[in-house]
């Protein structure tokens, strides 16, 4: 059956989309300003009240930065499993408008499919697929 393989295809193609726009995101927001203040920290005189200062400084933005972290990849891992769900159930239903009712074990199998966690769906990818990307 197609709609297996096509599923977790495009599960996989969100999930990329899901982790990039995260990484984006999170340099952007937290680690690029905190990267070129370091010029300035390495420019200062170990030791100084400058440099202590300066130190501090970089070390509580880096905390932040840690929380709003992990804050904002939990938040982008709740959206993203709710869009899933939300593209199930409009191909659930759509494609019982136009398939026959499917036996007892193609439904198993589209359930099965369904309900796998992305990174189960990233572990089945088949050698000569993962050749593709290597």
């Amino acid at each position: 059956m197609l709609y297996g393989p096509a599923f977790q295809a495009s599960n996989i193609a969100h999930l990329v989309h899901m982790i990039s726009e995260t990484y984006v995101q999170v340099s952007n927001k937290y680690l690029m300003d905190r990267i070129s203040n370091l010029t300035t920290l390495m420019s200062l005189e170990v030791g100084s009240n400058q440099f202590v200062k300066a130190r501090l400084e970089m070390q509580k933005g880096c905390q932040e930065a840690q929380k709003g972290i992990l804050e904002l990849v939990q938040r982008n891992r709740e959206e993203f499993d709710e869009k899933i769900d939300k593209r199930i159930d409009s191909i659930n239903h759509n494609l019982k408008a136009v398939l026959p009712t499917p036996s007892r074990e193609e439904q198993k199998a589209i359930e099965d499919t369904v309900h796998k966690a992305p990174q189960e769906i990233l572990k089945e990818i088949s050698a000569e697929d993962a050749d593709q990307f290597g």
